[in-house]
This record gives structure tokens, sequence and C-alpha cells, in this order.
């Protein structure tokens, strides 16, 4: 759609078109086909009310074709137009509209590790909007209730559109509204966004959550978050090997510690593993992120960000966000999930030490300042800052220290 109104926004005196053409202009570059499901009358814009419209993207050009767009309708006025994110929160306070939507970046988790995920992440939790509307793929469940189930445990209210309904029906399949919506502890709504069909009682739901209240979270921990966990530890194995195999020439204490750290990830993923079995399910059964070996990836080419981002930054975020999981298991009474997650938390603090040993190591080696070739690297790849809270007792005994975590704390 942004490149169809970009386009749109060249074409010469376009502005001052009868709205028949706009709208004929608008199909042609979306390449929409009169007699296809999307019909002309469907580019009409309803509304009862007079409507005051704030634009927010970072091209010109597409700000140009939404101004033109809206102004199909008589009772939209743009009253402005911002470039980034800052811009448009400060005109937000000058002009103090009744409902801003803000659209973040696609995701599957919040877990910090591409820039996605960083950006929707942040948001979240330094804005606290007053409702969540979570878009996800009714064709492909067990992929976007991940997102959810961290979306309801933020105290947000969240209010989930399952999409693609019409597919869902036409594949024969159905699903359990009433039940799902009983699990996670919000509301659902069937939406079809090709068809139109539940849009309007999705934002509708939306507002009405927002003047609510917080959500409560409902959900278990009873195969999914073991899965997710026993994934994270299934890749940290193959990191250990992979820095084992890939970084030649090195001391012989770097490949000792290397191996012991793949040893103690085998451990873990059994204990998980087996645990997933006694829920009658087994490692596959549900999908995970690939946000540990992207990075592996990206970090190939070099020892010093290898050390520095995969130890330091990834597997360390464990040592801040398992004492939460523990209290939460540990509330539902499940010891036995606690018991693992102790020991795997006793143990990863020796391995995230071993990252920040051998990042300083390589930093000697290189004759570069070890805190600012972080902040470096943080930069590059991450954002440029670590996101808390921060378990400090364990980040410490990992090799950090608290002016560290304090200048490279998100703001």
């Amino acid at each position: 759609m942004k490149k169809a109104l970009a386009s749109m926004a060249k074409e010469a005196d376009l502005a001052n078109a009868p709205k028949d053409k706009i709208r004929a202009s608008f199909a042609r570059h979306m390449q929409i086909d009169y007699g296809s499901v999307i019909k002309p009358e469907m580019l009409k814009l309803e509304t009862t009310d007079a409507g005051y419209n704030l634009l927010v993207d970072d091209h010109a050009v597409v700000r140009q074709g939404l101004r033109l767009f809206l102004g199909l309708d008589p009772l939209i006025d743009v009253i402005g137009e911002a470039a980034n994110g800052e811009e448009a929160l400060t005109q937000v306070a000058a002009l103090h509209p009744d409902v801003v939507i803000m659209d973040l970046p696609g995701i599957y988790s919040l877990s910090p590790y591409t820039l996605e995920e960083v950006v929707s992440r942040n948001y979240l939790i330094t804005e606290r909007p007053d409702a969540i509307l979570n878009l996800i793929d009714g064709t492909n469940l067990e992929r976007n209730l991940y997102l959810t189930t961290q979306l309801t445990e933020l105290g947000i209210p969240v209010v989930v559109a399952v999409n693609m309904m019409d597919v869902v029906r036409k594949n024969g399949d159905q699903i359990n509204v009433a039940e799902l919506s009983r699990e996670l502890g919000c509301e659902i709504v069937e939406i079809s966004a090709l068809k139109g069909d539940g849009v309007m009682q999705a934002a509708e739901a939306a507002v009405k959550a927002a003047k609510s209240g917080k959500t409560i979270p409902m959900h278990t921990f009873s195969g999914p978050v073991e899965h997710a966990i026993a994934h994270i530890e299934l890749n940290a194995i193959d990191l250990a090997w992979d820095a084992v195999y890939r970084f030649r020439g090195l001391p012989a204490a770097f490949y000792a510690d290397w191996v012991q750290v793949a040893h103690d990830e085998s451990r873990h993923f059994v204990l998980l593993r087996n645990r997933l079995r006694e829920f009658g399910h087994d490692y596959g059964d549900f999908d995970a992120h690939n946000g540990l070996w992207e990075m592996t990836e990206k970090t190939a080419h070099d020892g010093l960000a290898r050390m520095a981002l995969v130890p330091r930054v990834l597997e360390a975020r464990g040592l801040d966000v398992t004492p939460g999981m523990i209290v939460k298991l540990r509330e539902l009474g499940d010891e036995a999930t606690v018991a693992i997650l102790d020991l795997i938390l006793q143990e990863e603090v020796a391995h995230v030490a071993a990252g920040s040993r051998w990042f300083r190591w390589y930093c000697e080696q290189r004759g570069v300042e070890p805190r600012a070739s972080f902040r470096e690297l943080l930069k590059e790849y991450a954002g440029g800052y670590l996101h808390g809270p921060f378990n400090i007792e364990a980040r410490l005994l990992a090799g950090f220290d608290e002016d560290e975590l304090a200048a490279l704390e998100a703001p």
C-alpha cells in the first residue's frame, strides 16, 4: 500500500482531480481488479463524525499519498504530519486526539533479539499504551500465540483479533474462541481484513478494553513455555560447539570453557525435554524463534563480537527473566520445573561469565577499551542498549559491574 500511495503522490495534478480519478489511480497502483473481490466502492471511507488525522510516516511521498486518499472523505481533515514517532508524540500532546493508533513492527515475541522486537518491546514497556490490539493469523495460531501470552503479562489490556477466519472456515477448520479467550484472559474477535468482517468490532473492543483496566494473565505453564526454554538450551549447545570449531588458535582455556558450556546446556535440554514429555509433548511440537542462531551467524566473522553479543547480551537476558518465571511457576505449584530453572540459572551465570572473560581477553589482544567496544557493538547489532530490569546480583557474578549496567540500560 505504501508503494501505491507513494506512486500516486508523484502523479501530476492528482491532488485536484475528481474523486473517481483518485480512486482509479489508487486501484491501479494497488493492482486491484474491479472484477475481483475488492470493488471500487470499497475504497470509500465512511464516518459519522468529523475525523481529524495526524499522518506519521518517515517518507514524505507516502504522507502525500495518504493525504490524497484520506481527502476522498469530506468528513476527514488531516491536521498535521510527522516524519517519525518523536514528532508524532509531540503533535499528539498538542492536538489532544481522542484516539491514537500506533502500528508496531510485526513480531513473534518480545525477546529483544531483532531490531523489530527491540522497537516494539521498547514502545510497549516505556509508553504503556492504554490497550493492545493483537492481530494474529488464524491459519497459524501456534506461531502467533507465543507473543500473545507475553503481551497479556504486561498488565496492559489486550484484545486479540484473529484474522483470516474466512480462510480458516474455508479449510474446514474451527477455532474455539470462547475457550481461547478463557485461557488467555482477554477478549477475542474473529475478523477477515480482506472482506472487512469484524474489523469495527475489533476496534470497538480495543477502545472498550482501554477503559476497563488491566488484564489478568490466566495461562499456565504446561508445555509452550518449557518448549521455548528447551529451544534456547538446544541453540546454546550449538553456540558453544560453534565457538570451539570456528575460532582457531586460541588458548586451551577458551576451548575448555566452551566444551563445559556445551556439556551443561546438553543437560539442561535433556531435563526440559523430559519435563515436556511429562506434559504429553516433545521438542518440536511448538514453534520457536531463531534469534540466538541469527546472532551467531551475524558474528561468525569475529570472536570479539561473538563473545560480546551472544553470551553478554542474549544469554545474559536469561539471568534477568528466569527469576520472574520461577516465581510464577512456584505460584502455580510447578515445583518440578522450578527445580530445573533454578539449576539453569545457577549454571548460566558461569556461562555468561565465560563470555565476559573472553570478551575482555579479545579486547586486550586488540588494544581496545572493553566498555567502549561493547557499546559500539550494541549500537551496531542490538539498538545500542541493554533492556532492564536487570538481575544485578547475577550480572555482577557474570562479569558486569553496576556502572556499566547503568550506562547501558535503555532510557
